[in-house]
C-alpha cells in the first residue's frame, strides 16, 4: 500500500463504501433521509411475497409450513455477475425496510449465511408475527419482533406488523420507472 493509505484513511473509506451501499438500499446517509422508493425496490418485492404466503396460509389456500428463501435478488433480477451478492441485499434490504440493520448488523454487509426466519404462529384464534435474526453460520437466533413500532413483544399480532410491512411493500412494477 502507498504510505499515504493511513489506517485512519482505509477506516474512513470504508465507513463511506458501508454508507453508499446502504444508501442504494434506501438508508439514510450522508446527510440524506431514508428512501422510501429505493426500500420498495430492494426489499418490497419479497416481503409482499411473505405477506401473501401469511395470507394464503391463514386463508387456507395454502398448506406449506416452510419458505426459504436463498439469494433473492429483488433488484436486479438474477445475472450471473451479481449472484454472490444477493443474499447481502437481501438480508440488508429487508433490515434496512424495518429500520433494524443497524442495530443488527452494524456498518457493512451481513455474516456469512446470515439469516431472518418470519413465523406465523396462532394463538387463541389470533395471529403473530415472530421475527429472529441469526447474523453468521456459528450463530443462534435471536428474537427482534419486540424492537419493531407496535410490537412490543416476541409475538408481534399480525395486524401491527401489518402497518410495519405495508408502506415497504411493493406490489407494482411500475415503482421500477422512477
Amino acid at each position: 500500500m502507498p504510505d499515504w493509505v493511513t489506517d485512519e484513511f482505509y477506516d474512513d473509506l470504508e465507513t463511506a463504501v458501508d454508507a453508499g451501499g446502504d444508501y442504494f438500499f434506501g438508508e439514510a446517509a450522508f446527510g440524506l433521509p431514508l428512501d422510501q422508493r429505493f426500500t420498495q425496490l430492494s426489499a418490497g418485492f419479497l416481503l409482499k411475497d411473505w405477506m401473501d404466503n401469511i395470507d394464503a396460509i391463514i386463508n387456507g389456500t395454502s398448506t406449506l409450513k416452510y419458505y426459504a428463501y436463498s439469494g433473492v435478488s429483488t433488484l436486479f433480477g438474477s445475472p450471473r455477475d451479481i449472484r454472490p451478492i444477493q443474499h447481502d441485499m437481501s438480508i440488508n434490504s429487508i433490515l434496512i425496510g424495518l429500520g433494524m440493520k443497524s442495530e443488527l448488523i452494524g456498518g457493512g454487509d451481513c455474516g456469512y449465511a446470515a439469516t431472518i426466519a418470519c413465523e406465523l404462529w396462532e394463538k387463541d384464534g389470533e395471529y403473530f408475527v415472530k421475527l429472529q435474526f441469526s447474523p453468521n453460520s456459528d450463530s443462534g437466533f435471536e428474537p427482534f419482533t419486540n424492537k419493531l413500532p407496535g410490537c412490543g413483544a416476541d409475538l408481534c399480532p399480525l395486524t401491527e406488523f401489518w402497518k410495519v410491512i405495508q408502506p415497504l411493500i411493493a406490489d407494482d412494477v411500475t415503482i421500477c420507472k422512477l
